[in-house]
């Protein structure tokens, strides 16, 4: 099955043309769709995101002056590029190359020289004045390559959940094997030896909306895209949401992204349909983050003790949480009013675009939670988790901000 569906994949949607034309001058933007191998479970999902992408092209009437090419993993050791152009009054696909080959003891896609190497040849193939990245697979915010995924789970499940009415949902690299796993701070310094800076990072994973994750790549970007929950196996809508990517519309990114999720339900293959209106998203400001940062450590340094966890919006399924609302958490550790006031209204710069649905469900727990407040961002200096304690003061935003 997997086979049939990479080869429909690589069949359909316009002519292949193994030499393409030269390119002529920059784009004003090129897009790159970034898939890394994330496994078979999710590997469909991701031809379907390709196959909506283009639909927002055609929708679009174009590309305009963008270009946008795709890097997808079609198994753990074997990639392709492919650029998608609108000819003709419809997108189609260019395959620049089908033959990339990766070792299995650490796939190059998951190192920097590895990532360097890709960014350089997509600005090979489509140079342009600035870059945007997407990235589709799983992800785990900041926790480092390597963590013990299993051993999250909590003790016992309480809700009954079959196995075949588990949805699927999104981390950034593969869960299951630490090989095709990479670090946020390995894309950033991969973007600063290749691209110097992008536009915006989109992360169509997991958890990526975390104050940690903004921090390592504030530096590279201008803008972060992403869910501080988990992310149906969906992804985004690009069929809608296409658009506004390529027009640069961060708060119609986000207003799509909840329109789609706001009535959104799951049917397995028994036929059993389960209401999963949960989804979230938020776009960071990265030139905010500094500002935040100093008021982090003039709180931190009035509450050396901190703060307990018990009573702060969580924002995980883990036991113990990992993930807390990052606003909710200033209310539990701040009492200062006038520096709390500074502290929330800097936040509100730091993520001037999210919306919510009223749940998130998480695969960790099988429940879904009620989402009473929401920033738009988490932070994990409350956790107890001892699974990441010990990473968690090695983060630079940790460093910054104690």
């Amino acid at each position: 099955m997997l086979m049939a569906a990479i080869a429909m994949f690589m069949s359909c949607g316009g002519h292949d043309d193994p030499e393409p034309d030269p390119p002529t001058g920059p784009a004003e933007q090129t897009i790159l769709m970034y898939m890394p191998w994330a496994g078979d479970e999710l590997y469909p999902f991701l031809l379907k995101n390709i196959t909506a992408m283009e639909t927002a092209i055609d929708l679009n009437g174009g590309l305009g002056k963008k270009k946008l090419l795709v890097f997808l993993c079609t198994t753990p050791t074997r990639a392709m590029l492919i650029n998608l152009d609108f000819k003709n009054g419809k997108c189609v696909r260019d395959t620049l190359r089908r033959d990339y080959g990766f070792g299995t003891t650490e796939p190059s896609y998951t190192t920097v020289a590895g990532m360097t190497d890709l960014f350089n040849e997509v600005k090979d193939y489509a140079p342009a004045k600035s870059y945007g990245i997407v990235v589709g697979c799983h992800a785990l915010g900041w926790v480092p390559k390597g963590t013990n995924f299993t051993s999250f789970y909590a003790g016992s499940k309480s809700n009954g959940r079959k196995v075949s009415h588990r949805p699927v949902t999104r981390f950034y690299g593969n869960t299951g094997d630490r090989r095709q796993q990479a670090e946020v701070s390995s894309l950033a310094s991969a973007i600063r030896q290749s691209f110097r800076h992008t536009d915006y990072i989109l992360f169509d994973n997991c958890y990526m909306s975390c104050i940690e994750v903004a921090y390592d790549l504030k530096d590279v970007t201008d803008y972060l895209i992403a869910s501080p929950t988990e992310v149906m196996g969906d992804g985004m809508p690009y069929a809608t949401v296409g658009r506004n990517i390529l027009r640069g519309d961060y708060n119609g990114i986000v207003d799509g992204f909840y329109n789609y999720y706001k009535n959104y339900s799951v049917t397995f293959s028994d036929g059993y349909t389960e209401d999963f209106s949960c989804g979230n998203l938020s776009v960071i400001k990265c030139d905010q983050l500094e500002a935040m940062a100093s008021l982090m450590k003039t709180i931190n340094n009035s509450n050396p003790t901190g703060t307990g966890s018990s009573d702060i919006q969580v924002m995980d399924g883990l036991e113990p949480t990992v993930f807390f609302d990052m606003g909710d958490y200033l209310n539990a550790l701040c009492h200062d009013a006038s520096l709390l006031s500074q502290a929330k209204a800097q936040l509100e710069k730091v993520v001037p675009y999210k919306r919510t649905t009223g749940l998130f469900y998480s695969s960790f727990n099988e429940k879904k939670t009620t989402i009473k407040i929401y920033s738009g961002v988490t932070i994990s200096d409350p956790t107890t988790n001892k699974n990441v304690t010990g990473a968690l003061s090695s983060t630079a935003w940790w460093k910054a901000t104690h």
